[in-house]
């Protein structure tokens, strides 16, 4: 790893040290490199937290309810890291084992109920509810019985859009949420 010097802005005009990996490391910094600096791009090694980062996003942002759950997050990060590492040995490339592994660790958590509640509002009921209020409406529907008494009858789980039977369910689910809608005047 090489030393490079340079001045940030809103810094005092002095000299810094700064180890760099990369060349893009060195530019997202925006750190100056002299032409005496030698920077090896190096390939990104994927790391067991990077899997574990990756699924408490995906989970929290797309509303399951093992995003709290750290035994199962660690559980299903160093699978897919072990899957990782097992694709790598095999020979494939960094781009196919990641995907490969990207496969085990979001299993059967690729959609969830609030991403069919928040697609039937986004396509289907966008002008009679304002963008601002959509989360708190996805909330209220995803709160009722009838409407997870629907997605369970559709089995509506992380890969429920492999069955291809969205169509019924939207137009089920859009029927149901129409008439709440029309019961507090939207």
């Amino acid at each position: 790893m090489d030393l490079v010097v340079g001045h940030r802005e809103g810094y005092p005009v002095s000299f810094l040290l700064y180890p760099i990996a990369t060349l893009d490391v060195a530019l997202q910094r925006g750190i100056g490199i002299t032409t005496n600096s030698r920077v090896i791009k190096q390939p990104y090694i994927i790391e067991l937290d990077d899997f574990r980062v990756y699924l408490q996003g995906h989970l929290r942002d797309h509303h399951f309810p093992e995003a709290s759950n750290e035994d199962f997050i660690n559980f299903r990060a160093d699978s897919a890291y072990n899957s990782y590492t097992a694709y790598r040995l095999e020979g494939h490339n960094v781009v196919v084992a990641r995907e490969l592994a990207m496969r085990v660790l979001l299993n059967g958590y690729y959609v969830s109920r609030w991403d069919v509640i928040m697609q039937v509002i986004e396509e289907d009921l966008w002008l009679r509810i304002n963008p601002e209020d959509r989360e708190k409406w996805a909330q209220l529907f995803l709160g009722l019985r009838f409407i997870n008494v629907i997605l369970d009858e559709y089995e509506v789980n992380g890969d429920f859009l492999e069955r291809g039977t969205y169509p019924s369910l939207e137009a089920r689910l859009l029927g149901e949420m129409t008439e709440i809608l029309n019961g507090y005047g939207l």
